[in-house]
């Protein structure tokens, strides 16, 4: 761990990102076990707000509602929610979005 670099935890949401975009694949395709695999190591990997939006997806089409709205929440609070992003664009004062890959010092 000491000697990790930025471009290391880059790396960590890129892979959260591709194992996200995968496991939408195999949603739109039906298969809702890998979808499910994957999208859920995406959300536990970065707490994406998108990424947990496709998890509750998940859950809602296998019927889990309670699951599904526990998620639902739980991505409207993460950061770069979909959400929250729509609304802090309808008003001028709302704080800009922070990029989420981390910046060199």
């Amino acid at each position: 761990m000491a000697h990790l670099t930025f471009d290391d935890l880059n790396e960590v949401v890129s892979i959260g990102a591709y194992w996200d975009t995968l496991g939408w694949v195999y949603f739109q395709q039906n298969n809702l076990d890998a979808a499910e695999r994957y999208i859920r190591s995406a959300w536990l990997l970065n707490q994406h707000g998108e990424v947990g939006d496709h998890l509750a997806r998940v859950f809602e089409k296998r019927g889990l509602k309670g699951e599904a709205i526990r998620t639902y929440a739980m991505a409207i609070a993460a950061a770069h929610s979909v959400l929250r992003r729509a609304a802090d664009s309808r008003h001028s004062w709302a704080p800009r979005q922070r990029n989420h890959r981390w910046k060199r010092s």
